[in-house]
């Protein structure tokens, strides 16, 4: 542009008039600045347009910058979701293992459940759980690698000289980094880690509605602190822990007074029956001394007849053995066994319980009828307990029946199968009946309608009868009296099967 401009003022120089030397110079003064200050103003809108293009690429890399740091901050987002997620599964898997467990598990199971499950949980080398009794702390269960301590067992007493003991004082989580660093505020703890080799440690009590009932202690070789999720997580780990362990607990408990209470209950029922027991034992060995009697007249005989003989020894023999039958089954009842499943005929078993009880029913003027279904199914269950509660029954319906005097003392004990292969068995008694107000608090534990009664017995009954899969219940006899039913399924494996006939 500026070879234009000096061309052009060529070619005007030449073209014009020629003008004298001071105008001339005047006007090439002037064309001159012009041209100056033109190419100024070009310079001038090249820099404010390079100017504005650089703004426009800065603000581009500022957007770009601002995208970046958004998907970092989102990145890191997504990453701490996907741990917190990963935590979270890990806690609900470990809780519902550990429900599972807790479902049909004894005590000591429950308690090495959570130990494996907390280790795991927490990415632990060690885990221990020790239980707060009487001041003192005591290891009872363990999962890991670290051995346990000589003294864990027998206890610790509950001080602040550990990280259990101060977990338990303060009710809060402790988490030391290094617990075998030389200014450790832990010293017995802290000679244990030395001695062991354990590092980080990590103790978190176990609280029932504030109370602690014990503690769990995580360990690992290395110093790796243990992360503000993973404290918190197994903060709600041993929450939940706490409150299974306190009720199995609490069920074991309650499953021990179970059993005394049917225990006590047995010896009570048999107890009423003293009189009847005498009565079946002193009956076969009254015909055991008879017998031996006669057979010592055969032998003494000129000449000795060895086939009478031979058939009195015989009656012996099996008087000796219902004797020993008698005295087996009562052993039975009243020791205090464990349940015992076993396939059995329930119309034999009803069948024992008659006979055991016939001396009270005889005594009593009662007569004793049955109605049993010989194609009943065979039941699985204990065939003692079960006894238990017919005898409990039949002694229930003997004395209800000795007030009444008016009319006859009758007692009918059925079986029969439902559709279903459901067995039912009845027993129904001529006596006063059930009161209609007593009828929704029979089966209660400790209600009772007797002068002196615990009131344990039918509470007992359908205790048992449940545990059984089956139902107690009760209802009025028509014309008078009282009906006892209760239902029981039949064996699962051989429902199908055709029923075994009970012995005659």
């Amino acid at each position: 542009m500026l070879v234009r401009a000096l061309g052009y003022l060529i070619f005007s120089s030449q073209a014009r008039p020629r003008l004298r030397r001071p105008a001339l110079d005047g006007v090439l003064a002037m064309e001159v600045t012009l041209a100056r200050n033109w190419a100024k103003s070009r310079t001038r809108g090249r820099k404010l347009h390079s100017t504005g293009a650089k703004a426009r690429v800065g603000r581009a890399s500022k957007n770009r910058a601002d995208l970046e740091r958004q998907l970092e901050a989102c990145k890191r987002e997504i990453a701490n979701a996907r741990e917190r997620l990963i935590e979270a599964t890990k806690q609900q898997t470990a809780t519902s293992e550990m429900l599972r467990i807790i479902s049909d598990s004894p005590l000591q199971s429950v308690l090495e459940t959570v130990a494996e499950h907390a280790a795991r949980l927490c990415d632990s080398n060690n885990a221990e759980i020790y239980s707060l009794e009487n001041n003192l702390l005591r290891l009872v269960a363990s999962y890991g690698e670290l051995p346990v301590h000589i003294h864990a067992r027998e206890g610790f007493p509950l001080n602040r000289d550990r990280v259990i003991g101060r977990a338990i004082c303060d009710r809060r989580s402790i988490h030391v980094h290094d617990l075998a660093a030389a200014d450790s505020e832990y010293p017995s703890g802290s000679s244990d880690a030395k001695r062991q080799g354990h590092r980080t440690t990590l103790g978190t009590p176990l609280l029932r509605e504030r109370t602690p009932i014990g503690v769990i202690l995580f360990r690992r070789w290395e110093v790796r602190p243990f992360s503000d999720n993973q404290i918190a997580l197994l903060e709600t780990f041993a929450d939940q822990a706490a409150i299974a362990i306190e009720n199995v607990r609490l069920l074991e408990v309650e499953k021990q007074r179970t059993l005394a209470l049917a225990h006590a209950n047995r010896v009570a029922t048999m107890g009423q029956l003293a009189a009847s027991i005498a009565h079946e034992v002193k009956q076969p060995v009254a015909a055991m001394v008879t017998n031996a009697q006669a057979g010592l007249s055969w032998l003494g005989a000129q000449p000795p007849n060895l086939e009478k003989a031979r058939q009195t020894f015989g009656y012996i023999v099996s008087d000796g053995m219902r004797a020993g039958d008698v005295v087996e089954r009562i052993r039975d009842m009243i020791k205090k066994a464990q349940p015992r499943k076993e396939i059995l005929n329930i119309n034999d078993a009803i069948r024992e319980v008659i006979e055991l009880a016939r001396g009270e029913t005889m005594k009593n003027g009662i007569s004793v009828h049955t109605d049993l279904e010989e194609r009943t199914p065979p039941l699985e269950g204990d065939r003692v307990q079960l006894q238990q509660v017919m005898l409990n029954l039949v002694m229930n319906a003997v004395e209800a029946m000795n007030g009444t005097s008016e009319v006859a003392r009758e007692l009918l004990i059925s079986t029969r199968k439902t559709e279903s292969d459901v067995v039912l068995v009845a027993v129904r008694d001529s006596g006063p009946g059930l009161a209609p107000e007593t009828l929704d608090h029979l089966f209660d534990a400790f209600y009772t309608t007797k002068p002196g009664g615990l009131g344990l017995g039918l509470s007992i009954c359908r205790s048992i009868i449940e545990a059984h899969g089956g139902r107690l219940s009760a209802k009025a006899n028509v014309p008078r009296g009282a009906i006892f039913e209760f239902s029981l399924p039949a064996a699962p494996d051989i429902a199908k099967q055709p029923a075994v006939v009970s012995a005659p």
